[in-house]
């Protein structure tokens, strides 16, 4: 324990020594800075300063609104920028310096930069320029407004010390996390149990952390708490017209909507300025929700029900995060305890993250909006279905009914919330191949108590079959039909058809596609999506391939050699048709819905998943050596560390846009 304490403290004192002098390196620098100067400005031509400081900038020019500082003729190593917008001022703004200098008679532009006035830090501008300054021009880039609050215009300033709290801490967690997972760390030298009280405690540790990190990343848009967009609303409108006794909305679609000959071509839409609910199923004359009604049963209609008032959404999308989380812990503590005995504290930890994270738990929680309520939803009750199912297997071929039927109650649920990751029942024939083949054979005593087991696991399916086959005829004419065809978007479904083209550029972004860094923050930039498919798709900004997130997936090359114990086991069959269907669905997303970063969450938990169980299988054969059982821990340190360090990144940039 006095080890322990030491530890905490000299990393708490790393943590401080960072945020003060590697984070806030700029106000030391700025104590030897020249003398402070309060520079003469002047503005734009037809510029008024109104009597409360403000500069109404006159926007009919060709020119851009901006500051004039001339006639400087020093040395100027930063500028202090005072600067927001009178009509929204909390709104960023984004500035182009240019410059004339001693190497420069003419003005240069420096690279755009943004001042939020509601961050000092951002005010204080570091100029690197050729000698000394002749003249500064300061170039407001928006047209959006037309006066602006200008107020201390410094030079040569010293810069305060910016003491984030939340950047401390966070640094210190990411030491802390840094030395306990280390390579050689003692957690990779204790079997993975949860008999000891030290286990039970990091394991709640783990899970307290993901919670928590669920709520701090998904409350930090204020948008996505309170969601201003109108289809958004969807699913509350959907409860609220369950309440009245029928499934349509109780939005009344357009006089110009009714009267188009295609209401789904959106060019035409807009052409003829008709009004009409956006991303809601339109069809004989009334708007539907097209997504998943399991979230209504299970949020929003008792929510309106008790209260009548809408559901939060993005507080249901973070309880189905939580249950992500705890599911993946208790699904890959079943395949160890089960399967893949003696596997060390710090690889358990290890692979819960790689595969939690592979389920798409950052992408749901980053975005706990109406889109990801189904797809996050969906995901959980495939993990806890899979859970479930593992706990049902014998060694024997007999089939415990309890977990079965849970398992497939779970399973069949996820018809009702995104159809897509329904492929995860397929995955019962490798699971249960023993029992299947056991039908066939000639043991009566375990053939009827197979069947026994299995009635039960069959009722799931066949009552959300009858519901949902009910459902979308009630709506559209046809028990098969979910209505996503008819949805009001930026393309017309119903004539999209099946285009192998749209395969290889698709499968490219969505698996292959190298990220773009930079060494500007937030670091992370969106990747070109450029193409030559000559057809209509439908494609989101997105941020690099799914590999690239998600290097354990690697580990795949190695699979060879995890084949005969998988197979032993009775995985390995299941392993190989859970990445195949992963891949189904991708091509499916792909010709059905588009190129969208939230889709991975449709696919991710089937692709990671074998690469858990392959890395799960390599670890027995190296934990025979020493040698090969450092390099494995290594290995999986390095790739989970990148994976981390992209999803960080990718959070930079949600944030900052």
């Amino acid at each position: 324990m006095k080890y322990l304490k030491s530890i905490y403290t000299l990393l708490a004192f790393a943590a401080l020594v960072i945020e003060l002098f590697v984070f806030n390196f700029r106000t030391f620098e700025s104590f030897f800075f020249p003398e402070e100067l309060s520079p003469v400005t002047a503005y734009s031509a037809g510029s008024t300063v109104q009597e409360d400081g403000s500069v109404l900038f006159d926007l009919s020019s060709s020119s851009e609104p901006y500051i004039l500082l001339d006639d400087l003729n020093t040395s100027v190593q930063n500028l202090y920028l005072d600067l927001r917008a009178t009509e929204d001022p909390v709104s960023t703004l984004s500035v182009t310096i240019s410059a004339r200098d001693q190497g420069n008679n003419q003005y240069y532009d420096l690279p755009s930069l943004t001042i939020d006035p509601n961050d000092e830090s951002t005010k204080y501008i570091r100029l690197n320029l050729s000698g000394d300054a002749k003249s500064l021009k300061i170039t407001i880039n928006s047209s959006l407004y037309s006066s602006y609050h200008i107020g201390t215009i410094k030079l040569n300033t010293g810069r305060p010390l910016f003491f984030s709290p939340l950047r401390f801490f966070a640094v210190y967690g990411l030491l802390l996390l840094l030395f306990f997972l280390r390579p050689g760390s003692v957690l990779y030298t204790a079997a993975y149990s949860l008999r000891g009280r030290l286990q039970t405690g990091w394991i709640l540790f783990l899970l307290l952390s993901q919670v928590l990190l669920a709520v701090g990343i998904g409350t930090f848009n204020p948008d996505y708490v309170d969601p201003p967009w109108t289809h958004h609303q969807q699913y509350h409108k959907l409860a609220v017209a369950l309440t009245e006794g029928h499934f349509y909305l109780d939005d009344e679609p357009s006089q110009e909507l009714q009267a188009m000959e295609n209401p789904y071509d959106y060019r035409q839409r807009k052409a003829d300025s008709v009004s009409s609910i956006w991303d809601t199923a339109y069809y004989n004359g009334r708007y539907y929700c097209y997504f998943g009604i399991l979230p209504v049963f299970l949020y929003y209609l008792p929510w309106y029900l008790v209260t009548g008032t809408a559901f939060p959404t993005y507080l249901g999308v973070l309880i189905n995060a939580c249950f992500m989380s705890i599911g993946i812990f208790f699904l890959l503590d079943a395949l160890v305890t089960r399967y893949f005995k003696k596997l060390s504290l710090g690889a358990f930890l290890l692979l819960d993250f790689c595969l939690l994270a592979g389920s798409g738990f950052f992408l749901v929680v980053e975005n706990p909006t109406f889109y990801n309520m189904p797809i996050s939803l969906g995901a959980a009750l495939t993990i806890w279905g899979f859970y479930f199912w593992l706990n049902a297997r014998e060694e024997s071929g007999a089939l415990k009914a309890r977990p079965l039927a849970a398992g497939a109650l779970c399973m069949a649920l996820v018809a009702a919330c995104r159809p897509q990751m329904l492929v995860g029942s397929l995955l019962a024939v490798p699971l249960f191949w023993p029992s299947i083949r056991a039908l066939f054979g000639r043991n009566s005593v375990l053939k009827k108590a197979i069947l026994k087991s299995l009635l039960p696991a069959v009722l799931p399916y066949v009552i959300t079959a009858a519901f949902l086959m009910y459902y979308n005829y009630a709506r559209f004419g046809s028990p098969f039909d979910f209505g996503a065809n008819y949805n009001l978007t930026t393309n017309d479904m119903t004539a999209r058809g099946f285009h192998l083209d749209r395969l290889p550029f698709g499968l490219f972004t969505y698996l292959l596609q190298p990220p773009s860094i930079n060494s500007v923050y937030p670091f992370m930039q969106r990747v070109s999506t450029s193409n030559t498919y000559q057809g209509v798709t439908i494609l989101e900004s997105m941020f690099g391939g799914f590999l690239w997130f998600h290097p354990l997936l690697l580990i795949l090359c190695g699979f060879r050699r995890a084949k005969n114990q998988l197979k032993t086991l009775g995985l390995g069959a299941f392993a190989l048709a859970s990445l195949a269907l992963g891949l189904v669905v991708v091509c499916a997303d792909i010709e059905m819905a588009g190129i969208l970063h939230r889709y991975y969450t449709d696919f991710g938990f089937f692709l990671v998943l074998p690469a858990v169980l392959t890395a799960l299988s390599l670890y027995q054969k190296a934990k025979k050596s020493p040698v090969w059982l450092a390099l494995y821990h290594r290995g999986l340190f390095s790739v989970s560390a990148f994976s981390a360090g992209m999803y960080f990144l990718w959070i930079l940039n949600r944030f900052y846009n």
